[in-house]
């Protein structure tokens, strides 16, 4: 003799609106027994809108108050994620270039971003485009390998000082190599 069994679907009563709800309208949570927060998602998605400012300000002041943890654990996730986030950023590029209405404002961002940044660090701006120069001119070679790690690529040329007399005077390094000195010393970049 053969018996069905009825397959219960486990509820769960909301704190806030106080309405029985299946346990897949709650997001999940380390902190509770089952596992599930206590405020169903609808619930928590209006306190965040209602509360959106001081979510915000809550958050600033955590970041401040523990910056060193943060830029830590942000670091972990970037390279952990670095290719799935170059492939989101390459797809969103994609999708921005076939739509001429949202590649015309993010081509006019990028150039504002470069307006802005010649505009308030013009030494940098002369000594890369003296740099520029002397590489076609002759007067400097660009190497094939990077001067940090080794690895053979283009390297890009990096100022240690950007006063008048060492425009010139440059270590080659490579893309990862040069941002990660520049996230390392950002003090230095200005």
């Amino acid at each position: 003799m053969t018996t069905q069994t009825e397959q219960v679907e486990a509820t769960k009563r909301c704190s806030k609106c106080v309405s029985e709800k299946l346990l897949e309208e709650f997001n999940l949570s380390s902190r509770s027994k089952d596992g599930r927060q206590v405020k169903c998602k609808q619930c928590e998605a209006n306190y965040r809108i209602a509360n959106r400012d001081r979510i915000k300000q809550r958050k600033a002041k955590y970041h401040i108050s523990n910056r060193d943890t943060v830029l830590k654990r942000l670091k972990e996730y970037r390279s952990k994620n670095a290719a799935r986030n170059r492939e989101r950023e390459k797809s969103r590029y994609e999708k921005i270039k076939l739509d001429p209405e949202k590649y015309s404002k993010y081509r006019t961002a990028t150039m504002n971003g470069r307006r802005k940044s010649r505009l308030l660090y013009p030494s940098h701006t002369k000594a890369n485009s003296k740099v520029l120069s002397a590489i076609r001119s002759g007067k400097i070679i660009r190497p094939n390998l990077c001067s940090s790690c080794g690895r053979q690529c283009k390297p890009e040329a990096h100022h240690d000082s950007y006063d008048e007399s060492q425009w010139l005077v440059v270590r080659w390094l490579c893309r990862k190599c040069h941002c990660e000195h520049h996230r390392k010393y950002p003090h230095l970049s200005v």
